[in-house]
């Protein structure tokens, strides 16, 4: 009889520390944008993917003025799908990992020009494809003085996951009108290039939070910068009649370094659903090519842009959000104008340990 009162009341028991133990979870789980903590809770796993998509409306030249594509005959096209992985180790210490697959095309203004024997109409497309940097993070929050404030800095480095030289070229020629061979030839050049550099990237930075009951204000800022100078090439080419030939041309350049700055408020409309307003500020500055052959600095470029968007809390392990983003100024830099969808599954992990 005392056995089975044990074996009843181990049961009860553990029972009631597993409803906790589930209730605490979901908490959790839920918590509110504005509520939430900036890292990952302990224990916590979260799978993340997002698509951009962008387009360019026009083009700020080195003075800030917004030229359209109308006047400079160009365009860009970019599509973007980011993968991210996080994990809470503690409550404040977070551990992450990312990269981007990028497919971006830039199409330049077309051109004609005389050989000496005849008229060539000239296409010339960048093609940047592949995968980016891989981003590894370290991640730590302020462990006290949490109740409406939360802070967080930052750590990583990005380092190549793949080969990031240039490909081989994929030139065409055609005539545009077979019966006329003293015609018009169109050349269709096209580049095909890599998304990052060579050499890995450093990074710091620090996001932050003040919060209310049902509002929030996000200030944070990243810097990334080059460990040291990149050993690359370029495609050179020669045409021969109808054929192309390519050279290999090695040079050295120092990438840019990153600075983006951002302000975000958020209301929090019903406990599943937040919008989001943001104010962002991105800056490439420093960094040299010897791609003429000379030593020469590479342009400072900027952009400035107004963004909204929502979250969405599906269910207690899945969240959904979508963000467009408007371009407001910038220097020698593109208009971007984009729309971002995200989705992301969280799941607490090794419970018993943590929980």
């Amino acid at each position: 009889m005392k056995k089975l009162l044990f074996a009843g009341l181990f049961i009860m028991i553990t029972a009631i520390l597993l409803k906790g133990q589930e209730e605490e979870i979901f908490s959790r789980l839920t918590t509110p944008v504005v509520q939430r903590s900036l890292t990952m809770y302990k224990g916590q796993l979260q799978l993340g993917t997002a698509f951009t998509h962008t387009l360019a409306t026009g083009k700020f030249t080195s003075t800030g003025l917004k030229e359209g594509f109308e006047e400079t005959a160009g365009n860009f096209l970019s599509n973007d799908l980011s993968f991210r992985i996080a994990y809470g180790i503690l409550d404040y210490l977070e551990c992450s990992a990312g990269f981007d697959l990028v497919n971006q095309v830039e199409t330049l203004p077309t051109y004609i020009f005389f050989d000496g024997e005849f008229y060539n109409e000239v296409n010339v497309n960048r093609e940047i494809s592949g995968p980016g940097l891989l981003q590894l993070q370290l991640s730590a929050r302020q462990p006290v003085f949490q109740s409406g404030f939360d802070l967080v800095l930052h750590g990583g480095i990005a380092v190549p996951i793949t080969s990031q030289y240039p490909s081989k070229p994929q030139h065409t020629i055609t005539l545009l009108s077979p019966s006329d061979p003293d015609g018009f030839y169109l050349l269709n050049y096209h580049y095909l290039y890599k998304p990052a550099s060579n050499v890995a990237m450093y990074g710091i930075g620090f996001d932050s939070k003040i919060s209310g009951m049902n509002w929030a204000l996000f200030l944070s800022c990243d810097y990334w910068g080059p460990v040291g100078e990149e050993e690359t090439y370029l495609w050179s080419h020669r045409r021969q009649n109808d054929l192309f030939s390519y050279r290999v041309a090695p040079y050295k350049r120092f990438p840019s370094s990153f600075i983006h700055v951002q302000i975000s408020p958020a209301y929090q409309v019903f406990p599943w659903f937040a919008v989001l307003f943001t104010l962002s500020h991105q800056v490439e500055t420093g960094g040299w090519t010897e791609e003429s052959g000379f030593r020469v600095a590479l342009p400072e470029r900027s952009l400035g842009t107004f963004s909204s968007g929502f979250e969405i809390l599906v269910s207690p392990t899945v969240r959904f959000s979508q963000y467009f983003h408007l371009p407001v100024y910038g220097r020698e830099n593109y208009a971007l104008f984009s729309f971002r969808t995200g989705l992301s599954i969280n799941l607490i992990t090794l419970k018993n340990l943590y929980y």
